[in-house]
């Protein structure tokens, strides 16, 4: 058997680019999809907790309340700005640094607040799955992310007042 030579030799270097090249895209692309708090005042303000450092103007896709308050996915949103660093917010799993951004505020007047999850990246009109679970402890919210069974986030947002409890026990046990 001989070696290639010629255009079969350049073929072959092209298509070992090409897969390179997507090996690379979608490593970066799934690397630059992280998990992140939304919150939604009573005012229609919105803010994004994540350990990810964004820009203006970068996408997201969150959660938000259907008429009966309950989570729906997804809409997209732009960050408008970084806010100053919030201490409610904090991850529980990897100790990371936690970041505020100012969101599109909703067009819903005098709305319910709300709590969702939201994955940070652009995503080419394909919703990224799973969402996090989001759920309630005594004091706060917390937002958990499994991958193959396994904790993979676990961010934590600290009301500073009781709240009904609605997480399950041996689901917070799992990040622990």
């Amino acid at each position: 058997m001989t070696a290639p030579t010629g255009p079969t030799m350049a073929i072959e270097a092209l298509m070992q680019r090409l897969v390179l090249l997507a090996i690379f895209w979608l490593t970066a692309t799934v690397a630059y999809a992280e998990l992140a708090f939304v919150q939604v005042l009573p005012d229609g303000k919105r803010e994004l907790f994540t350990t990810r450092v964004l820009a203006p103007g970068e996408e997201i896709q969150s959660q938000f309340p259907d008429p009966s308050g309950q989570p729906r996915c997804c809409m997209k949103l732009r960050v408008l700005k970084a806010l100053p660093d919030s201490s409610r917010v904090t991850d529980q799993l990897n100790e990371e640094h936690v970041y505020s951004y100012q969101l599109p505020a909703s067009d819903r007047i005098n709305g319910v607040p709300f709590i969702g999850a939201a994955w940070t990246g652009s995503f080419k009109g394909k919703v990224r799955k799973p969402m996090p679970t989001v759920c309630t402890s005594n004091e706060g919210a917390h937002l958990l992310l499994l991958e193959q069974g396994r904790p993979k986030a676990h961010l934590y947002m600290y009301f500073g007042y009781d709240v009904e409890p609605t997480c399950d026990d041996r689901l917070l046990t799992r990040f622990e």
